[in-house]
């Protein structure tokens, strides 16, 4: 029981920084749940997303219920949600959360994890791999061609390129060849270049097939098709044309993307003269 400021009247409901019997009321923010595991369910159910991304947390502290929970929120009615469920569940070792992570279509719970910004024109074509390194971990990097010619290729992680190059031709497409540690542009008249990561010289360019359509992927056993539509990525379910979500970030059209061969990254670039990567 709580009194209202100023007077002595009797106000019926939690206060923060109440305690709260768990089953009874939704506790704001601050306060302290009793109840257990029931009150623990009611939140997920009827508290606002911010407590129920908090209850999420607390699931980890109820054993094989908590992560029947755990599991059940990612069906929640919210990203935020079923994203915090995802994240946390990635981290367990439970046979049954690994199984349950493999049923979720992750693209529609991408969130923005950076920008990558030094091109002076908008973006035609986009590649994202990984750079070899013998004693260390390998380097994720993104590489993307602006209509002006220039290519460049970027260290993720401190968000500069380390190589930049001149093309002399519009590119309209980028693959990345982990093997050869070396990547290969297709530009005008169907003539290919292709560039060691390692010095950033020519090279004989592989005669892979390039996917020349850079504003759209087909993926998962063409199960899920994400395009760049207007300023937005979108992502479609192919087998009922149903759109699952859309991901905002760039300011002009988007107008190349790119999957990392584990489906975790996403690469865009746009008309806004930025490249963007997403995931979890």
């Amino acid at each position: 029981m709580a009194f209202a400021p100023g007077n002595m009247t009797e106000v019926h409901q939690p206060q923060t920084f109440d305690a709260v019997l768990g089953g009874q009321s939704i506790a704001p923010a601050g306060s302290v749940v009793l109840g257990g595991l029931e009150g623990l369910r009611r939140r997920l159910r009827q508290g606002k997303v911010e407590e129920r991304i908090a209850a999420l947390w607390d699931c980890q502290n109820y054993g094989q219920k908590g992560l029947d929970l755990l599991i059940r929120a990612l069906s929640d009615r919210s990203r935020k949600v079923q994203r915090v469920a995802y994240k946390i569940l990635r981290d367990r070792s439970e046979v049954q959360a690994q199984i349950a992570l493999e049923a979720v279509c992750t693209f529609p719970l991408f969130e923005p994890i950076t920008a990558l910004e030094g091109h002076d024109a908008g973006i035609t074509a986009i590649a994202i791999g990984a750079r070899q390194f013998r004693y260390r971990a390998d380097q994720q990097i993104v590489v993307s061609a602006s209509r002006d010619g220039i290519v460049q290729v970027w260290d993720v992680e401190q968000k500069e390129p380390f190589l930049t190059l001149d093309a002399e031709s519009f590119v309209y497409a980028i693959a990345i060849d982990s093997e050869t540690d070396s990547f290969t542009i297709l530009g005008e008249n169907q003539h290919r270049q292709a560039w060691s990561f390692r010095n950033g010289q020519p090279i004989a360019p592989s005669l892979e097939k390039l996917r020349t359509i850079a504003s759209v992927t087909v993926v998962g056993d063409r199960q899920y098709m994400l395009s760049g539509s207007g300023n937005s990525i979108k992502i479609w379910e192919l087998s009922t044309g149903k759109e699952l979500a859309s991901l905002y970030g760039h300011t002009r059209p988007v107008t190349a993307i790119a999957l990392s061969d584990d489906h975790q990254h996403l690469v865009s670039g746009s008309e806004d003269r930025t490249v963007r990567l997403w995931g979890i």
